[in-house]
């Protein structure tokens, strides 16, 4: 169920220039959001006409509302007890949201990290937190018995492996249930696409068609795609199994013989050990 468009300014995503433009245009803003009335209604007629058993809330921050309309829609809800899937951001992650939450049975939320340097965070991508807010709304989720995933980006302009393993370093830091990491996408409208376009990473005329995108669009000087492919392809590695391990990943990186190896015998090992566990084992901390 869609319920509302997102009120903040990442810059890869396209909200904050629909904003632009709505209010060059003098048509007001464009974020936007359904009642809880509305909500409401649609949720008795999907769960009267369909028998549905499970809801996917399709917000980009479910949780971007006052505590007044959150109090509102666990009242509603309340009426359905449906387990339900959500996106949301840490900033808005609470002990007191969480309580209720776990009240009208939320089942799974994936909360946007995105990066793990807090400047690089702020200047490139356009999320201004701190680390340790992060960290802190994964801990509430975890006490208040709700499954997580940490949601994470790999290939922003001008990125480096040392920045992409700052990102490591932050989820092995989070009691989160499952991680994922894409691939930076440079959809047209965006504010990186405009950075990309200007630095030569990619030409202007290259469409990301995408949600996700196997190999980067970009071209740069500061990691090459086969880099980037390969620690997308290990980041639940390096962010799960202990440092002692991470030699072997660096091996399982590569797209050769040995590395295919590798990567088939840790995953093997991650599946059996490590996988949906809050926390990296203790020697690898």
């Amino acid at each position: 169920m869609k319920t509302c468009l997102c009120p903040y300014a990442c810059r890869f995503c396209n909200s904050p220039e629909k904003n632009e433009f709505y209010e060059a245009q003098k048509a007001g803003r464009f974020f936007r959001k359904r009642t809880m009335k509305h909500l409401h209604t649609e949720l008795k007629e999907l769960v009267s006409k369909y028998g549905i058993e499970y809801i996917f809330f399709i917000t980009d921050t479910f949780l971007a509302m006052s505590e007044k309309e959150f109090d509102e829609f666990c009242e509603i809800y309340s009426e359905f007890k449906l387990p339900f899937y959500m996106h949301t951001r840490p900033e808005t992650v609470t002990e007191r949201r969480v309580k209720k939450l776990k009240e009208v049975n939320c089942n799974r939320v994936n909360i946007g990290v995105e990066h793990g340097n807090h400047k690089f965070r702020a200047d490139v991508v356009g999320r201004n937190y701190n680390n340790d807010i992060a960290i802190k709304s994964f801990d509430i989720m975890y006490d208040g018995g709700i499954s997580t995933v940490s949601n994470n980006i790999l290939g922003y302009p001008d990125e480096t492996r040392e920045l992409i393993f700052d990102t490591i370093e932050l989820v092995r830091q989070l009691k989160c249930t499952d991680i994922n990491a894409f691939t930076f996408t440079p959809y047209h409208g965006t504010s990186l696409r405009g950075l990309c376009e200007r630095k030569n990473y990619l030409h202007k005329d290259t469409l990301a068609d995408g949600y996700y995108i196997h190999d980067s669009l970009l071209t740069m000087s500061t990691i090459t795609k086969e880099e980037i492919r390969g620690l997308m392809k290990t980041f639940v590695l390096y962010a799960r199994l202990p440092r002692s391990i991470w030699p072997e990943i660096k091996i399982a990186e590569a797209e050769t013989e040995e590395g295919i190896r590798k990567y088939k015998k840790l995953m093997s090992i991650f599946r059996k050990e490590y996988a949906h566990a809050p926390l990296a084992s203790e020697d690898g901390m």
